[in-house]
């Protein structure tokens, strides 16, 4: 059972009197994601997923004994394709106002990763191992960005939702 606690106060000159307590400060209330907030986060993680999904195929295709033939060259290609596609579908993305902090985010790492299939296919075409090395470091720096978006992504939504959505960034 609760009980309300409360104080008795008294000063000089003044007959006691019961005071009571300040409600206590709430949080601020959490609104929720709007349909179109709701929509962005969606459709960035979306994106996000396609390139990580490219690039671990890049990836078993890079260790795969039949690296240079035709059928790779191809299934190498597909990828690169694939990553081209979700770096120009989030770069041409509108966010709402209050997730720009976060798109800007997200276009900084899908740049290095669209740098990063330039220099793998180029890398490939001309067997260049320095432009293979590039490419790993583009990668590296666009997945780095890329996490720190979904960072940003899961605080907004957590500030806004009061639901961690762990969306993949």
């Amino acid at each position: 059972v609760y009980k309300r606690q409360v104080a008795i106060v008294t000063t000089p000159g003044e007959q006691p009197r019961q005071v009571e307590p300040a409600p206590a400060a709430s949080a601020p209330e959490k609104t929720g994601l709007t349909p179109a907030e709701q929509s962005y986060a969606v459709t960035v993680a979306q994106q996000a997923m396609k390139v990580r999904q490219a690039l671990v195929v890049l990836d078993q295709l890079m260790q795969s004994s039949q690296y240079g033939s035709e059928g790779w060259t191809l299934q190498a290609a597909s990828q690169l394709a694939r990553i081209w596609i979700a770096c120009n579908t989030t770069m041409e993305i509108v966010p709402p106002d209050s997730m720009t902090h976060i798109h800007l985010k997200y276009v900084q790492g899908m740049k290095h990763f669209d740098t990063m299939a330039e220099l793998l296919a180029h890398g490939i075409d001309e067997a260049d191992p320095e432009l293979l090395n590039e490419a790993l470091v583009e990668m590296e720096t666009g997945t780095h960005l890329i996490d720190e978006a979904g960072e940003l992504m899961d605080e907004f939504t957590e500030e806004h939702s009061g639901l961690q959505q762990n969306l993949p960034p």
